[in-house]
């Protein structure tokens, strides 16, 4: 099968990450933007998305887990050409039957027209990869690269080096799903309007973005709570050390000391005969944030 006519010749569009590429993707929608589009990626939704090409918010730039990707991109392609004897190049594509989409490809394998979509993902993902399952956040980018290029099958390649030799490559095929396609064109054709007309997505705007947020947060308090526990365990090993009453020690000067204990006021009788709502400041608006009991389950 040859690839469709809308193919990006372009040696500067072809250079991922080169100030064309950012052109070219700037006009498009890109088959990883995808997931976040159909609500099945891990670092973005709808809302966001549309925030993101609108100009609103400043995109995705990255993180440590995808630097980590790219700087091992083309060791697994190597890996995945000695597995399976194809080779493989690299590609920039527009989609001829949907012009607002495109992809680029990892790899592009000419004599048989396989997609190769290369992942250094978390052990959980990988160890996902071992058991035949394509985790559910790469689906769709997978799906929007085979609508892309015209194509069918797909090679999802994972590779994880916390694995043993034999388990740190994993290969799965992945055909079309023409379902899958057709939601993810309306879905696409949809943002799509949404972004020209500069008119957010129904129905997902604020609950999904501060589900996105809250989610981060969550991950952020985690991160705290570890520290917290640490510096409280830090302050005890301290504690157990003082051999006097005050010890300097640097810019610190660490000290015991004794304070009286609080007012009991609601044992004081005098005060039972008071009405202190007199005394009541004005009422103030109060944030917060509590578990759902039930959604945590």
């Amino acid at each position: 099968m040859n690839l469709v006519e809308g193919f990006l010749n372009s040696n500067d569009i072809q250079d991922q990450n080169s100030p064309a590429w950012h052109e070219f993707r700037s006009k498009h929608i890109g088959a990883s933007d995808v997931p976040a589009i159909m609500g099945t990626s891990d670092f973005s939704n709808p809302y966001k998305y549309w925030l993101e090409k609108t100009g609103q918010i400043e995109g995705f730039k990255g993180n440590y887990a995808t630097e980590m990707g790219k700087m091992y991109e083309s060791t697994i392609l190597e890996l995945y050409e000695q597995r399976t004897g194809y080779a493989t190049k690299s590609k920039v594509l527009e989609c001829e039957a949907h012009p607002i989409l495109s992809a680029s490809l990892d790899g592009w394998v000419d004599d048989h027209a396989i997609v190769v979509e290369v992942k250094k993902p978390s052990k959980a993902k990988h160890e996902q990869a071992l058991q035949g399952i394509v985790p559910e956040t790469y689906r769709d980018q997978i799906q929007t690269q085979l609508i892309v290029t015209g194509s069918n099958p797909a090679d999802y390649v994972s590779f994880h080096d916390g694995f043993k030799t034999d388990k740190s490559l994993a290969i799965l095929r992945v055909e079309a799903d023409e379902k899958r396609q057709r939601e993810i064109i309306l879905a696409v054709t949809r943002m799509w309007e949404c972004i020209k007309n500069m008119v957010p997505p129904e129905g997902v705007a604020v609950q999904e973005e501060l589900t996105h947020i809250l989610k981060e947060r969550d991950e952020i308090q985690e991160h705290i709570d570890a520290l917290e526990s640490r510096k409280e365990k830090i302050t005890e090993d301290l504690k157990s050390m003082m051999k006097a009453d005050k010890v300097i020690c640097g810019n610190h000067t660490l000290q015991w000391t004794t304070r009286k204990g609080a007012v009991e006021y609601g044992k004081i009788e005098a005060l039972k005969q008071i009405d202190l709502e007199q005394f009541r400041k004005p009422e103030v608006r109060v944030f917060s944030i509590k578990y759902n009991e039930r959604a945590k389950k």
